[in-house]
């Protein structure tokens, strides 16, 4: 659709109302007007990341391991 964009949002943390709460609070944002590319060049770079760390840890299982950091980080 022209003249659309596609807008992600995600938070981290807590507003700290519990005595166990975090000291932080962050809120994140992208806008894509080409979610289609931005999807393609994100498992792109999550393949050439998974690569790498099975290259340094080789013991881990596979490249699912690296895959699987890189979606924690990214969240």
């Amino acid at each position: 659709m022209p003249g659309t964009v596609t807008l992600y949002i995600d938070e981290s943390g807590d507003v700290g109302f519990k005595p166990n709460s975090s000291e932080v609070f962050v809120i994140g944002y992208l806008v894509a007007g080409k979610p289609l590319r931005l999807s393609n060049d994100l498992n792109k770079l999550r393949r050439r990341l998974s690569k790498r760390l099975a290259s340094r840890y080789p013991s881990s299982s596979s490249a699912r391991t690296g895959k699987r950091c890189v979606r924690r980080s990214s969240a």
